[in-house]
Parts: structure tokens; C-alpha cells; sequence
């Protein structure tokens, strides 16, 4: 019998940024081609970032799946080809291309998977959020979530990533994230709502960490 082939992704790409940030925008488009982006811009700075986000889920033509770059995302060489390969292999799963290596849970589960010889890490649903600098969405996930009204203690304004954790909770789904990360997070660029420093978002592993550590080892 022959071997069945991938499933044909399509996918589009938003980008969440805000005004003054055009440098590290241009550095993300040009990291991510051939693949083309919306770019969503928060002009007045609010802290309602669920809003922003949700417009990235849905602006435009869906495809089969939406990939969503927080500006601040940096992705790795060859970035386009390996995500499009990653998704073949999980066409029907959020994907996060970015995990941090703190919360330290997060950084536990991706090395417990790196040292396994494990591709994947499934992001269980637990802690405050998932990671959302660089994420792909399924259609259908896309369309559950953002159509989901059981926000968490009532409050429709909360985060974009805690936001989805509590879609994830009460969907009972979770994420998966690759391993290595495809994308790392710059922490040199300041946060868009001045929360940034609390500790490091360095990506967990990426495909030069050596084995056995974390990037922030």
C-alpha cells in the first residue's frame, strides 16, 4: 500500500505589533518568507491584548491554518520550510513554534522531551498561559476559540494568553509544542506594555542548544 501523503497545509500569518516598532517588523518579515504576513497594529497601546490577537486569528482568508508572530519573535534560519513540515505532522493540534524556559514547568517538560528523543512536548494544561510569540492554529481551532464565552472568573479582557489557556481548559484540548523551538524571543526589545523583566523569555531549546541543557542554563 502506498504511503499516505502529508495533508496540503495553507498557511497565512498574522503579526501582532504596535507603532515604532517598524525595525523589528521588517526583521520578522524577512526571517519568515516566502511566507507573507497581515500585520495587525495596536494603535493605541491597550492592555486588552485578547482584542489584538483575536483580530490576527481572523482577519483575512483563513487558509488551513493561521500562524500568529508576536513582533518580537525570531525565528530560525529556514524558519517557513520546517513549520509547513511540522504542521503536516500535527494538522489538527495548536502548534507552539515558541516555548519559554521559564515558568520552569515549561522549560521541564521541553528538556523531559529533548532528552527522550521526543519531536514533540505536549504543553498539558496547566500554569497562568500558553505561549503565544509564535503559534499555529488549525482552522476549526481557530473558529472554537474565538467563538468560546466562558471567560475565566467573567472577564472578557483578559490576556490573549491566558485568554486561550482557559479555552484550552474548558475545551479539555492542549497545545503541542516542537522541540527544538523554531523561534526564540528577543530580549533586548522592550515589551509593548512595559511588563517585560520579571525573568528571562528566552525560548526553551532551540536547534543549537546543546543536549541535556536549556537556553538559559
Amino acid at each position: 500500500m502506498p504511503a499516505e501523503s502529508p495533508p496540503q497545509i495553507d498557511l497565512t500569518v498574522a503579526i501582532m505589533t504596535v507603532p515604532g516598532r517598524e525595525q523589528a517588523l521588517d526583521r520578522l518579515l524577512a526571517a519568515i518568507a516566502p511566507l507573507e504576513a497581515t500585520i495587525v497594529i495596536d494603535e493605541d497601546r491597550s492592555r486588552n491584548t485578547w482584542a489584538q490577537y483575536r483580530t490576527c486569528l481572523t482577519t483575512g482568508e483563513l487558509g488551513t491554518h493561521r500562524l500568529v508572530l508576536q513582533d518580537d519573535a525570531l525565528p530560525v534560519e529556514g524558519f517557513a520550510e520546517l513549520a509547513i513540515a511540522a504542521l503536516e505532522q500535527r494538522p489538527s493540534r495548536v502548534v507552539c513554534f515558541y516555548t519559554p524556559a521559564l515558568p520552569a514547568y515549561f522549560g521541564r517538560a521541553m528538556l523531559t522531551a529533548r532528552s527522550s528523543g521526543h519531536a514533540w512536548c505536549e504543553l498539558v494544561t496547566r500554569g497562568m498561559f500558553t505561549p503565544l510569540v509564535a503559534t499555529a492554529w488549525p482552522a476549526g481551532a481557530v473558529v472554537s476559540c474565538v467563538n468560546w464565552r466562558g471567560h475565566s472568573r467573567g472577564n472578557p479582557m483578559r490576556a490573549d494568553d491566558a485568554r486561550v489557556q482557559d479555552w484550552l481548559k474548558a475545551t479539555r484540548k492542549y497545545a503541542t509544542a516542537t522541540v527544538p523551538c523554531l523561534v526564540d524571543h528577543d530580549e533586548q526589545l522592550p515589551s509593548s506594555l512595559a511588563n517585560g523583566g520579571r525573568y528571562s523569555r528566552r525560548a526553551a531549546i532551540l536547534p543549537d542548544t546543546p543536549a541535556g541543557e536549556l537556553t538559559i542554563a
